[in-house]
């Protein structure tokens, strides 16, 4: 009879437990101090139209005019007279000569009127009026 002797393997096993841990901790932490950054919009009442064209996506130039007044190219706050160097540069590099305005309804007719004066005297060979569509037409 033969006596054979039982040998328990044993398995070096690691211990995870510490490591996660330190990731909760870590995540923790980050989401705690992230602040996240709210970059509204320039708030515009944009005038209703019927004739409201389809959607489509603007990667050009476009210029935004608030109910101040007030000239935003690019999301940045200008001048008319900034605007018309930067309005120059803009379609020289892009080589597109479509721009679009973007200007509140309350804003004053011969403001917008300079700016689209400004634009064609730049070489923007088309200008685009961008609206919103009236409640009861789809978009």
């Amino acid at each position: 009879m033969e006596l054979r002797s039982k040998k328990r393997i044993r398995r070096n096993l690691i211990d995870i437990s510490p490591l996660i841990d330190v990731v909760f901790l870590l995540l923790i932490f980050f989401m705690v101090t992230t602040t996240f950054l709210d970059q509204p919009g320039i708030p515009l009442d944009l005038p209703q139209t019927e004739s409201h064209a389809k959607k489509k996506e603007i990667d050009s130039i476009k210029v935004v005019i608030d109910s101040d007044n007030n000239l935003y190219f690019s999301g940045q706050k200008i001048d008319l007279n900034s605007l018309e160097v930067k309005l120059g540069n803009a379609i020289s590099k892009t080589g597109q000569s479509e721009v679009f305005i973007e200007a509140d309804k309350n804003s004053k007719h011969g403001f917008v009127i300079s700016v689209m004066d400004l634009a064609k005297k730049k070489g923007a060979k088309g200008i685009t009026m961008i609206t919103k569509a009236k409640k009861d037409q789809p978009d």
